[in-house]
């Protein structure tokens, strides 16, 4: 047996299914693979302790992970990794443990089984492809109970165009201590059905969990969020993407990354900060969006719940509704400083919005408001143009009221 090989036939007396492997050569995807089929659906862990080249698509099953020792293992299959439902793909720490892009690859890194093809489906379409586990008591689609952990996840070194890093379909799954960084696409894509309650009598739940995990100087977005809705993110920094940071979006009928929860967020110097489409609301607490090259964040959905602060972004600090997309009845809790324009955009606006803020343009050259509050929306700012409104369309200290209209106290 050569020296830095544990075969599979020779750990066969053993209870707890552990491999390890020393990679240094050769086709690290093909020799993993091996022991994926040799285990004949065993939930096993794979250990690769030395760096190599990932030439074929490592195909992981149920219940199996791969841990990586540190080092930078270069992926040239197109994807790199395949996870199946309860699959791990596990580091040894950010930096520490690297999988790196390689200029022959297509991409992305990680992509959860059937991610073409169910991406594209229709909830009523997708439901009808099951992906059960023993003991479910209700088929979902896509992969559930997944785990990326521990690891960086590069692109810099890929050629080709529209490369994302990771692409989940499915549900409950965990990415944590993670970082994404310099793919020419987006570094996260995630998606799933709208629907996917949990019932009485039943083991799953949709929500997913995302803590501490950086998404940086990637062209596309930093997170491309279609689902799992009611998501639960901790810690994220999204920093000097090319697009939205993160750009929170909803398909009636397809998808939808609605109720999503953020605490701790950064979003910083991306294209735009973040934005919600319509039926995909927000509950953000903590949030800081500055120095994006567009708006700190653009609300174009009902119903959001934001406290924050919006400092330096080039057009607008916060934005209500566009020219899509109604947006209303949001309490936003906000603190906007120095944003180029104007502060907050009443664009196009569903009116019943509640907005506490501290408001300081910088200098003269940028505005307070952009638009104005429909008479339905609660305003109370403190500033140097301090402006307060009540639903009904009263205004207080109309003489330094900065909508453009001089209104009187009705």
């Amino acid at each position: 047996m050569t020296k830095g090989y544990v075969s599979f036939l020779s750990i066969i007396p053993f209870m707890v299914a552990n491999y390890a492997y020393a990679f240094s050569m050769a086709d690290v995807g093909d020799i993993i693979n091996k022991e994926i089929i040799a285990a004949n659906g065993k939930k096993i862990t794979i250990k690769a302790n030395e760096p190599g080249e990932i030439k074929s698509t490592i195909k992981l099953g149920v219940g199996q992970a791969i841990e990586f020792s540190p080092g930078v293992w270069t992926c040239s299959a197109s994807p790199c990794i395949v996870i199946d439902n309860a699959s791990q793909v596990i580091g040894s720490g950010i930096y520490r443990t690297q999988l790196k892009l390689s200029s022959a690859s297509s991409g992305p890194i990680i992509q959860s089984a059937d991610y073409e093809k169910l991406s594209s489906l229709s909830e009523k379409n997708a439901l009808k492809i099951a992906s059960p586990l023993d003991g479910d008591r209700k088929s979902l689609p896509g992969v559930k109970y997944i785990k990326i952990k521990d690891i960086t996840i590069d692109g810099g070194d890929g050629k080709k165009a529209s490369v994302n890093g990771v692409e989940i379909y499915g549900l409950w799954f965990w990415l944590e201590d993670v970082s994404i960084e310099r793919f020419s696409g987006d570094a996260l894509v995630t998606q799933f059905i709208p629907s996917g309650s949990v019932h009485p009598d039943e083991n799953d739940a949709m929500e997913s969990y995302f803590t501490r995990v950086k998404l940086i100087s990637n062209k596309g977005n930093g997170w491309t969020m279609r689902g799992p809705h009611d998501s639960i993110v901790s810690g994220m920094i999204a920093a000097n993407n090319g697009g939205w940071g993160i750009d929170v979006l909803h398909k009636e009928g397809f998808y939808s990354g609605g109720g999503l929860m953020l605490t701790n967020t950064h979003l910083y110097a991306n294209g735009n900060g973040m934005r919600t489409e319509s039926g995909a609301n927000i509950l953000a607490y903590g949030i800081e969006s500055e120095a994006n090259k567009g708006v700190g964040l653009l609300l174009r959905s009902n119903d959001s719940i934001v406290q924050g602060t919006f400092y330096a972004n080039r057009t607008y600090g916060v934005q209500i509704g566009d020219d899509e997309s109604y947006s209303g009845v949001n309490n936003l809790n906000l603190q906007l400083h120095n944003n180029k324009i104007a502060q907050l955009k009443w664009g196009n606006n569903a009116g019943h919005n509640m907005i506490n803020a501290v408001v300081f343009p910088n200098d003269s050259s940028q505005r307070y408001f952009e638009g104005s509050p429909s008479n339905t929306d609660y305003v109370a700012t403190s500033g140097p143009n301090a402006v307060q409104q009540f639903p009904g369309g009263i205004s207080m200290d109309s003489d330094r009221n900065t909508y453009g209209i001089k209104e009187s106290i009705k």
